[in-house]
């Protein structure tokens, strides 16, 4: 489907059965009781369906697979892997006067079968990282569609952030607000970071306008 909207989950009929889901929504009961709590769910995929599906989205996924086809996946992978190989050596060029680097890439240096995504820090000529809520914000200004956070992955963000289990333990177990500026104030540690994608209809010309949107960070 689109960035959001329709998913699809692949399961084998053996292990149907093993997969288990406390609760239900319209359409995914043949049985449900009021008085006392029991439900009966449906015995085929609809058990997994929390009410009517985006049914306005199918036809994108039989125009998509036709376009894959198309195309063919060996040359999609071709395009972004090129774009992402393209954008990574921009990044590794953008350096503050000093010499400092203004981007710090998390993984490995070899980008070769990474996918299409880049995770980064951006970082001061003096070393201090800038809070990805203020490039999530001016990147947004000049209708540049970026992700900014932990990104669904608390564990990732930790450990690129240097937080360890006890200083997780000390923080969870005092007085707190319960959001990311209370936890870089308490910690003295930067969390989340910024993601970037590249995909079939990323062109060069959008790569060439995000790096100079990062260079007007460069002291």
């Amino acid at each position: 489907g689109y960035p959001t909207g329709l998913g699809c989950l692949l399961v084998r009929k053996d292990a149907f059965t093993q997969l288990v889901k406390p609760w239900f929504a319209g359409g995914t009961v043949s049985l449900a009781a009021v008085a006392e709590p029991y439900h009966l769910l449906r015995n085929n995929h609809e058990r997994f369906e929390n009410g009517t599906i985006n049914y306005l989205d199918l036809p994108a996924i039989t125009t998509g697979f036709n376009f894959i086809n198309q195309v063919g996946l060996p040359r999609i992978s071709q395009r972004v892997d090129s774009l992402m190989q393209y954008l990574h050596v921009r990044l590794k060029h953008l350096q503050h006067a000093n010499g400092r680097p203004l981007v710090r890439i998390f993984g490995p240096e070899d980008r070769t079968n990474c996918g299409g995504t880049i995770i980064f820090n951006l970082v001061t000529a003096a070393g201090n990282r800038i809070p990805f809520e203020d490039i999530d914000a001016a990147a947004a200004a000049r209708m540049i569609s970026i992700r900014s956070g932990c990104f669904c992955n608390p564990g990732i963000d930790e450990l690129n952030n240097d937080i360890s289990a006890t200083a997780l333990r000390t923080y969870f177990g005092g007085p707190n607000e319960g959001n990311y500026p209370d936890m870089i104030r308490r910690l003295g540690k930067m969390r989340g970071a910024t993601r970037v994608s590249v995909g079939i209809a990323t062109s060069k010309q959008d790569l060439d306008k995000f790096v100079r949107f990062l260079a007007s960070y460069l002291q």
